[in-house]
């Protein structure tokens, strides 16, 4: 083996070694550190949960208790519950949030 490839495994040593220095560095900082990760899904049920409303869909302002709504797929649903409106409801034509029961 020549020199110029001893020194390339040294420097690979060296190198690898000062990740693990860098790594033990910064486990040792955090260790009173918590991180937690809030799925958006699992965020999303609390808050339903607590502000008691239900439904999947987005309806318009006008929409009542009773009428039949045709949604995106083309199946009929009855409006069955309002809950005003959700930041779940992004189009702004559509900002009520309701809870539909569809018909076969």
């Amino acid at each position: 083996m020549d020199s110029q490839h001893r020194r390339r495994g040294v420097c690979l040593e060296v190198e690898t070694g000062m990740r693990a220095v860098v790594v033990v560095t910064l486990c040792s900082m955090l260790q009173g550190c918590f991180f937690f990760y809030i799925p958006g899904e699992l965020k999303t049920t609390v808050q339903d949960t607590i502000t008691g409303d239900k439904g999947a869909h987005c309806v318009a302002t006008n929409a009542a208790l009773g009428d039949s709504i045709r949604v995106p797929g083309g199946r009929m649903g009855t409006v069955v519950g309002l809950y005003g409106t959700s930041y779940r409801c992004t189009e702004k034509l559509y900002p009520i949030r309701a809870d539909l029961v569809f018909t076969s």
